[in-house]
This record gives structure tokens, sequence and C-alpha cells, in this order.
């Protein structure tokens, strides 16, 4: 690379004015390359892939669920819904359904995103089930190890998943509240304990 310095009059002042060959074309050209790459990659180093597969919400609304109500024991969901007869020709069906609402974050502390979610069922009475499922992240596959049930007729006003818990916002039913109208909000807190039981948190 050549750098000439030359001295321009009539300005009051210095003006530099620089000639660059083409080698030195070349190296500044690498030098800003290298340096956007590397600015690059320490901004987004923390988004970098771990090789692992994140769990989508097709892919919760396709999996198979533990569940007390299917007659085998688990529920494959299509489309967010399980659907089953609740004797062989009975009119009444059980419906299983995944709620909007799911969080993701790591459950069992390998470092890969795992899901929590809500199936909401129906067995034909009045009643409204709630029911919370840990599901792990096997190679982007995901499987639902631990299910717990929260309660009939409730609301859900928020799920997530932090420091490896999952946290719930709820509306229960208080002393007095008749089932349909729920009245009394609680926070709880659930951790994932041998991957087949979620522990409550004090």
């Amino acid at each position: 690379m050549v750098i000439k310095i030359q001295k321009i009059a009539g300005s009051g002042g210095r003006r530099v004015a620089m000639s660059i060959g083409r080698a030195g074309v070349r190296r500044l050209s690498w030098a800003w390359f290298v340096a956007v790459f590397l600015a690059g990659c320490a901004h987004y180093g923390d988004r970098l892939p771990s090789g692992k597969a994140s769990l989508s919400r097709d892919s919760l609304a396709n999996a198979e669920y533990l569940s007390e109500f299917a007659s085998s024991g688990k529920a494959r969901l299509k489309d967010g819904v399980y659907r089953e007869k609740t004797a062989p020709g009975a009119a009444v069906e059980v419906v299983i359904r995944l709620s909007d609402q799911y969080a993701l974050g790591d459950l069992d502390g390998d470092g890969v995103e795992d899901a929590a979610v809500i199936l909401i069922i129906q067995s034909g009475g009045s009643g409204t089930f709630y029911y919370l499922c840990a599901v792990l992240n096997e190679d982007g596959i995901p499987l639902n190890e631990a299910t717990l049930f929260l309660g009939d007729r409730i609301r859900i006003r928020d799920l997530a998943i932090r420091g490896g818990r999952i946290e719930m916002d709820m509306v229960v039913q208080g002393p007095g509240d008749p089932m349909v109208k729920p009245t009394r909000e609680v926070h709880r807190a659930y951790e994932l304990s041998g991957k087949h039981y979620l522990r409550p948190l004090k």
C-alpha cells in the first residue's frame, strides 16, 4: 500500500490526500470483512443454533400426551384436538384440546428448550378439566413426560418457564364460588422431578 501526503494551499490549512494501490485495497477489503463477521458473531453468538431443533406450535399440536381420559392412557392430538367415544357406539365423546397458551424453556437442565402446555378436556359432562403437561425436547420431537391436574373450569392468566420452573397465574374457585365463576387469583410454580413428576413449589 502506498500513501502520499500532499499539502494543498489556499484553504488556510492542511488536507491529506491518500493514494492506495490495488494490494492495499484488497487488504482493507479483507480486514473490513473480518471485522464485520466477528462483530456479527459477538452480537448474535447467544442465538446461534445448538444443533437441537426447537419445539414448534405445530409439533406440540400433533404430539402424544398422557391422559387418563384416553382408553390407551395416551392421546395423539391432530391439529391440537383428540376425540374418542366414551363407549363403542356412544354418542358422547371425550374431547382433548391443546390450549393456545404454552411456554418454552429448559425444564431438565440439558440446555435445550422444552415446553409447558395446557390440555383442556371435556368428557361429556358439565366439567372442563385443565391439565399442565411438561414436554421435553428429544431432538426436536415433543415427549410428554409428566402431566398434572390443575382444576375444573378454572382460568389460566399466564404461563411461563423461568429458571427451570413452570410458573402460572390462575383464577380458581374460592370459598363460596360457584364452579362456573372462579374469583380467587393464585400464583403457582412447579418443577420437573425425576422427569416423570411435576412437583408443586411453595
